[in-house]
């Protein structure tokens, strides 16, 4: 969270100066999905998305900022291939995310004149199970 919230105070100067600028943030998926085991990750993540939606009102409309909520794409170190195989059955889409897959989504977002105060999950459904 301190991180962002640094680079963006850093930067939103010269790009409001500049007239325009993109932002985009990475969280996770987790910000929707809250888990008593992750509280304190699951709140910062939430918070970045706070962050993403205040600084999109504060910057406009020179910047727009966004934030990117990846949700599988890679595995723990110390996952097995069955536990991997276990929950690409477990996404609607039926595989893991690829890093291009969070790219193409930062791309399509620094490339964009009308989408701020966003957040995008790229999740291959995940966050759709009940």
């Amino acid at each position: 969270m301190k991180a962002p919230f640094f680079l963006s105070r850093a930067l939103a100067k010269g790009m409001k100066k500049k007239g325009e600028g993109r932002i985009v943030n990475l969280t996770e998926w987790m910000e929707r999905r809250p888990s008593p085991t992750f509280l304190v990750y699951g709140v910062s993540k939430a918070a970045l998305v706070q962050l993403t939606q205040v600084l999109a009102k504060v910057l406009a409309p020179e910047v727009l900022v966004s934030a990117v909520c990846p949700g599988p794409v890679l595995a723990p170190d110390d996952f097995t291939p069955a536990q991997k195989r276990k929950l690409a059955e477990r996404i609607p889409l039926k595989r893991w995310g690829t890093p291009e897959d969070v790219a193409a989504t930062v791309v399509f977002l620094a490339e964009s004149d009308y989408i701020t105060g966003s957040a995008h999950i790229v999740d291959g459904g995940h966050g759709l199970r009940s």
